[in-house]
């Protein structure tokens, strides 16, 4: 219908123009007449093109303005974590009256007046209510918070772990390496602390296996793990974890913690942040926010003691527990007890088998399954000649080509007959308006 309007939309507009012409009392002669068609033959493919183009504007403006409020955005600061050569300090991270925000020009700040000292080799958690301030405070280490006031220093390399898993498309492999060279010694310790190897195991491909878009092709706790994995890796001085224990089970989340935290990272510097309060005994230092405020700090025995803000989420903790033992009836006192007494979980007694149960189970259930393929495939091309039979199969696809000589007819038709029109306008119009034309007004504008 486009292509048939594109066509008749000239002849249309000349019947109209020269039947006004004729209504007015215009002669029309041959001069006329061709230039008038000509010009409509000119005019034909802009106005065609007319509401893409007016489509485009409207994008193109979109587009720009999107880059226009980029473009004013303020810029990152670049002194808001004074870096120290490797070895210098003895702290690893040091805030002096921090006054931090995510937007300048509000009057609330996000964090105001941090002080904190991270020696390295401490393992600092970090607790609070919901919306306290615990995500920016890392963010701050990250240099990525506008600095108001105050000093902050940070000494070694950095490794992030963020709440919400972040996976690139590509291999689970790549996903982990991350552009380091592979050291496979390293890189299978990795794959044991993060409780990947069953998991991968379970895959055709193993770390081989390719993650589609955004990690269509895994669970929450797997993209979790895997980006644990890839943080693990990197060989970093400090750890910054945003909760990301509470994207896995308890048990996985348990082995994570006992794994990673207190096994291949006993070393290093690590603050995270967690909701769980059976994570937070194995903390050298605690730090409890309230408001974007670092309200209290110490060890967990010393908090439990004297720290109301710190008691209000250990006491909301223990409500949970008894209100979900009261509907399933079960007793929760051995959970809560362990709380008080200051037990660690993670040296519970059966703890390894119960893991090794489950992972051997599912690892029977899923030896089943029949191997996939994978989600990405690759591309396959030919090169050459495209030969004479695929065109004879396009031609004769439809009544095997039955329909090909009225379409080659349709189109000798079409460019006759727009030769043909032109034609007969020069041949009808008279030369000057002293010549008698051939035939009438009325059979000119008819034809």
């Amino acid at each position: 219908m486009s292509t048939f309007g594109f066509w008749v939309a000239p002849t249309f507009v000349s019947v109209v123009t020269f039947g006004t012409c004729m209504l007015i009392g215009i002669p029309l002669e041959s001069g006329k007449i061709l230039s008038a068609l000509a010009t409509f033959r000119i005019l034909q493919e802009p106005i065609y093109n007319l509401p893409g183009t007016i489509s485009m504007i409207a994008q193109t403006k979109v587009s720009l303005d999107r880059i226009s409020s980029f473009l004013r955005l303020d810029d990152l600061q670049t002194d808001v974590v004074e870096k120290l050569p490797q070895g210098s300090s003895n702290k690893a991270i040091e805030v002096i009256d921090g006054n931090f925000s995510w937007d300048l020009s509000s009057r609330n700040q996000t964090l105001q007046n941090i002080n904190l000292k991270v020696f390295h080799g401490m393992r600092v958690a970090v607790c609070g209510t919901v919306g306290s301030g615990k995500s920016s405070l890392l963010s701050c280490v990250l240099g990525e918070v506008p600095k108001i006031s105050g000093t902050l220093k940070v000494c070694g390399t950095k490794a992030y772990v963020a709440q919400s898993p972040w996976i690139q498309s590509g291999k689970i492999e790549d996903n982990i390496l991350f552009g380091k060279h592979m050291d496979r010694e390293r890189y299978e310790k990795v794959l044991d602390a993060c409780s990947l190897k069953q998991d991968l195991e379970m895959l055709s491909f193993g770390d081989q296996t390719i993650i589609g878009e955004r990690g269509i092709n895994l669970s929450g706790g797997q993209k979790q793990r895997i980006q644990i994995a890839r943080a693990l890796y990197q060989e970093a001085d400090i750890y910054l974890f945003d909760d990301p224990f509470s994207a896995v089970d308890a048990h996985t989340g348990s082995h994570l913690f006992k794994e990673c935290l207190l096994g291949l990272l006993s070393s290093k510097t690590v603050v995270y942040v967690t909701h769980q309060v059976e994570f937070l005994p194995a903390a050298d230092l605690i730090l409890v926010m309230k408001d974007g405020k670092i309200t209290q700090c110490g060890k967990y025995t010393d908090l439990l003691n004297n720290g109301t803000d710190f008691m209000e989420l250990v006491g909301a903790h223990k409500k949970a527990l008894s209100t979900l033992g009261s509907f399933d009836g079960v007793s929760t006192s051995d959970e809560i007890s362990t709380l008080e007494q200051d037990v660690n979980i993670f040296g519970m007694p059966g703890f390894e088998e119960k893991e090794a149960n489950k992972y051997e189970q599912n690892g029977k259930v899923d030896n089943k399954s029949e191997p996939k393929g994978q989600l990405v495939q690759e591309e396959e091309r030919q090169k050459g000649k495209v030969g004479f039979s695929v065109y004879w199969n396009y031609i004769t696809t439809t009544y095997g080509g039955a329909l090909v000589p009225f379409i080659l007819l349709a189109e000798i038709l079409f460019q006759a007959l727009q030769i043909g029109s032109n034609y007969w306008m020069a041949w009808a119009t008279p030369i000057s308006t002293d010549v008698e034309p051939p035939i009438g007004g009325t059979t000119l504008i008819v034809v």
